[in-house]
């Protein structure tokens, strides 16, 4: 089974289309939180009407493929106090998988695109989960 990750300027149109589908096909309260990310979101404070604001018009960060499931990493358009919410949704499982808020001001310069190693087609990986 294919592992790895792929950031979205990697990404075709269609992927990235795909994947946000795919996303808002599942009603928000279909999701449920993991032990850790739950924990995480008590920790860090997040406010749920912020959380919330994922399902406005978040942007796609990244896709990755492990342990069989599909998830992806989304942003936050809508700051508050000088942060947007992130979060991995695993698609396969209907889980959130970890939480955390980002500052405005990031911008990943630190990145490291070599990290990103999945060269599949988006879909084809995932309709094979």
């Amino acid at each position: 089974m294919m592992e790895g990750k792929k950031h979205f300027s990697q990404m075709t149109e269609l992927e990235r289309e795909f994947l946000l589908r795919e996303f808002f096909k599942i009603p928000p309260q279909a999701w449920s939180f993991t032990d850790y990310s739950f924990k995480r979101f008590k920790q860090r404070g997040i406010d749920p009407a912020h959380f919330m604001t994922l399902w406005k018009n978040p942007s796609l960060i990244e896709y990755h493929r492990k342990n069989g499931a599909n998830r992806i990493l989304l942003r936050s358009n809508i700051p508050r106090k000088g942060y947007e919410v992130c979060a991995v949704f695993d698609l396969t499982n209907i889980k959130i998988v970890t939480v955390w808020l980002n500052w405005v001001g990031n911008k990943h310069q630190n990145l490291v695109i070599e990290a990103y190693n999945l060269k599949d087609d988006i879909m084809e990986v995932f309709r094979s989960a």
